[in-house]
């Protein structure tokens, strides 16, 4: 751990090995001690999110993941956090993650499950935190640089998505016919405009970065379009912007993860 070209691996005048540790947090300095001199009985077993978070940046910074990781996964048994956002399928549809949030908590437990190694969680808070956030991720935990430009490149990439479903939408509506009559049209055109002014959207469409935009607020307004049906002699089948929409809806799943994220060099 303190091997190499560091002041720490050269002994002291005395012949003592010794570790500057002004800046840590006691407690989980601490406990990394404790861990590495086998005191394992002292360990505690209910550590708090904040004191695993602390924990996290001590593995971190010493490279110590091995030694700590069984005390890890024997916390996550008791911590009801720790146990969040694991998702085992293979992708994430946007309604698996549509009702969640994801906030400074949230950004813990990423950077937690990223330095133990814990990718299953890991990948679920990475999709959390590309559907929510509306611009990049900003912390002062040493969460990698890849990872949070792979957050805000993911980000960019669906809220674009779901705003070419709406623009389109909007641009069928005028210039195609995509409903039973003219005035039909002119009616989901109406109504469509008039939701998107309500969500505070321009008439033509936003540009990257899009910043101030999170992908759960377009999904939201996507899910939300409403009109009343209309009938006509030629058509039984009423025309609503959500029958209209489901020619348009693509899901999103972040297959990126699983080919950047969990490589060794992410950092």
């Amino acid at each position: 751990m303190i091997e190499g070209r560091y002041r720490e691996s050269h002994p002291n005048p005395q012949g003592l090995l010794e570790l500057g540790a002004s800046e840590w947090n006691v407690e989980a300095f601490v406990i990394l001690l404790n861990i590495m001199h086998g005191h394992h009985r002292q360990v505690t077993k209910t550590p708090t999110l904040e004191l695993v978070a602390h924990i996290g940046i001590l593995v971190d910074y010493y490279d110590c993941l091995e030694v700590v990781e069984i005390f890890y996964e024997r916390w996550t048994q008791w911590h009801l956090d720790l146990k969040k956002h694991n998702y085992p399928e293979l992708s994430l549809a946007i309604t698996t993650i549509a009702s969640q949030t994801f906030g400074s908590d949230e950004t813990v437990l990423l950077f937690i499950a990223l330095v133990f190694k814990n990718y299953v969680q890991a990948r679920g808070l990475f999709g959390l935190a590309v559907f929510n956030t509306d611009g990049p991720l900003e912390t002062d935990l040493a969460i990698p640089n890849r990872v949070l430009e792979l957050i805000e490149q993911e980000r960019e990439k669906l809220v674009e998505e779901l705003l070419e479903v709406l623009f389109d939408l909007q641009d069928c509506l005028m210039a195609r016919d995509l409903c039973c009559t003219l005035e039909c049209a002119c009616r989901l055109l109406g109504y469509l405009t008039r939701q998107m002014r309500s969500f505070n959207l321009p008439l033509t469409k936003p540009e990257r970065p899009y910043l101030g935009y999170s992908a759960k607020r377009v999904h939201e307004m996507l899910r939300s379009l409403k009109a009343p049906g209309w009938c006509t002699d030629h058509n039984n089948e009423p025309c609503t912007l959500e029958v209209v929409l489901q020619d348009f809806y693509v899901p999103w799943e972040p297959s990126i993860f699983e080919r950047e994220l969990c490589k060794k060099d992410a950092r």
